[in-house]
Parts: structure tokens; sequence; C-alpha cells
């Protein structure tokens, strides 16, 4: 899994229901919302709590932990937006499609020749384009 922006890792844990899961947060919006991401049912979590991580960085790897160890392997990765105080905003989590690199609905994969600027708002897929290098 790649990181979908650049941020800083805010917790890394172990759950029954998601497994290995890990948390990141991405800055705040211009209206005061702070942006973050998660990734759960990680068989492998390569970095710890309060590590900076950048955009298309390599911080785990897919798997079948938690309820899905019965299952296949797969990210669970869902996008939620919190208040000045760190509450959840309205919904738990929001649709990740508000806030790809390259516009709404638009689904932008990493790739490591591309020029993403640093807003911490935008986010690529946590995973390369078809046929690119990541590192």
């Amino acid at each position: 899994m790649l990181a979908a922006s650049d941020g800083e890792v805010s917790r890394v844990s172990l759950s029954i229901l998601y497994g290995n899961q890990l948390i990141l947060n991405h800055g705040r919006t211009a209206n005061g919302y702070r942006i973050q991401t998660r990734y759960f049912h990680l068989d492998e979590v390569l970095v710890g709590a309060d590590e900076k991580v950048r955009r298309g960085q390599l911080f785990g790897y897919s798997g079948r932990t938690g309820l899905a160890a019965v299952g296949f392997p797969h990210l669970h990765f869902e996008v939620h937006q919190l208040d000045q105080n760190d509450a959840p905003v309205a919904i738990r989590d929001v649709d990740p499609q508000a806030y790809w690199f390259d516009g709404v609905g638009r689904i932008t994969c990493y790739d490591s020749s591309r020029d993403f600027r640093p807003t911490p708002a935008s986010l690529t897929y946590p995973v390369p384009c078809r046929g690119t290098d990541w590192q």
C-alpha cells in the first residue's frame, strides 16, 4: 500500500474486526477540516506512529487480517473528515471521490513520474498506476 498523500501516521493498531490498521493524518482543508485516510486488513505495516510519510511511500502490504482472515487479500480504504475539535463531521466517513488529485470522481492512481503538488486534501489511490514503476 502506498500513502495517498503526504501525512503523519496517527495510529498503527490491531483489532478483531479490521486486523492490522493504519491511520494517516493529511492536514486540514480550507474549511479547517482535518483529512484522514484509514487502511485496514494489512498483512504487514512498515511504519510506526508519529512517522511522516510522503505520497506514494510504501507503508505496508494488503492482506487478510481481522474478519478478512477467511476472505481474500484486500485493502479496506476509508477517508474521514474531522472538525476543529477532531470530532467526525456529519457522517463518520466521506466519499473519497471528492478528494482525488485529478478532480471529483476521477480516481488518480500513484505515478512517480507525475508532479503532485503537496495539497493535503488531494489524494491518490494507494496503489501504483498500471504499468508504472512506483519507486
